[in-house]
């Protein structure tokens, strides 16, 4: 196992590869871990939930859909409401739509983050920024939902609270994804079989 290195970065592999370490790095991703549990049973009671820190412009963001009358509820340091681990995935159960703003910090930088797999590992429905390569793991509109602007996230917003077994049945699809290929343990195994030791 000695001299790999793992990243989740395309870009990252593609550099290793140019400063003469190819074969040495393993792309991997993120994942949804066994703690991130699905409450069927949790009442749909917030229309739209934002887990996460008040980075870039995501202030401007989420007053933006306020005023066009979405009622979004926002948690984490600088909000206002800070939550521990049980609160979040409470919050994952009970929101209509889980929207992430992946890219809202640097929007030259894509990436998927862990949020890609955790909201759809509780069952919740995702609605997300495009990132790098997110269409490897999920089938947009079928399994995720996905929108490259602030106009396009507050259209869909309106539309997936308006048709509620449409989003239901996103949210179901993207939990079975999730459990299927997208766990820490699919993970782990990837990255075990890359280096040769399974």
């Amino acid at each position: 196992m000695t001299g790999y290195g793992r990243t989740t970065s395309t870009d990252a592999v593609l550099k290793y590869e140019r400063d003469g370490l190819k074969g040495k790095v393993i792309k991997s991703q993120w994942a949804a871990a066994p703690n991130y549990i699905c409450d069927s049973a949790a009442p749909k009671n917030i229309d739209v939930s934002f887990v996460g820190q008040p980075h870039g412009d995501r202030r401007q963001v989420v007053e933006r859909l306020r005023r066009e009358g979405i009622d979004i509820q926002t948690y984490g340091h600088g909000w206002g409401q800070r939550l521990n681990f049980q609160q979040m995935i409470n919050v994952f159960n009970r929101s209509r739509i889980n929207l992430n703003l992946n890219n809202a910090a640097d929007a030259r930088h894509k990436q998927i983050k862990g949020r890609n797999f955790e909201v759809p590992g509780c069952g919740g429905f995702l609605l997300t920024g495009v990132a790098e390569n997110l269409y490897e793991y999920y089938k947009f509109g079928k399994e995720i939902a996905v929108f490259n602007s602030t106009d396009e996230m507050a259209q869909k917003i309106k539309h997936y609270l308006a048709h509620e077994k449409e989003r239901a049945a996103v949210a179901k699809a993207g939990y079975e994804r999730t459990m299927q290929e997208h766990t820490y343990a699919h993970r782990f195994d990837q990255i075990f079989r890359a280096a040769g030791l399974l």
